[in-house]
């Protein structure tokens, strides 16, 4: 699948280009189903993350991360994760269900 603008091999140039704090990746469309690694692998969030860091600039991620990728991902070097329906109650809503601390409190306790 080719990307219109792919941020692993272009991103970096762009932020510094646009004197940007940092970059973030997502999904584009959460309604067919598919997430953040669905798209790229770990190797390549953090080589990402590395030419990010070198050049003094942040790298962000979000696209449908679960509670369960998140010690993976933090071990890419990540500077910020953002979820939404992970932090949601199950409730059938996905990710306009309702945010619950508890459930925030354990996402939390993700972080090294």
């Amino acid at each position: 699948m080719r990307r219109a603008f792919d941020p692993f091999s272009e991103g970096v140039a762009l932020i510094k280009e646009i004197k940007a704090d940092g970059i973030l990746i997502d999904t584009f469309n959460k309604a067919i189903g598919k997430c953040l690694l669905d798209y790229c692998t770990t190797k390549e969030l953090s080589s990402f993350v590395s030419k990010c860091h070198k050049a003094g600039k942040e790298a962000w991620i979000a696209g449908s991360i679960t509670k369960e990728e998140l010690p993976e991902l933090w071990a890419t070097g990540v500077d910020v994760i953002c979820v939404r329906g992970a932090a949601c109650e199950k409730t059938g809503k996905g990710r306009f269900g309702k945010v619950k601390s508890k459930i925030v409190a354990e996402l939390v306790a993700t972080m090294p």
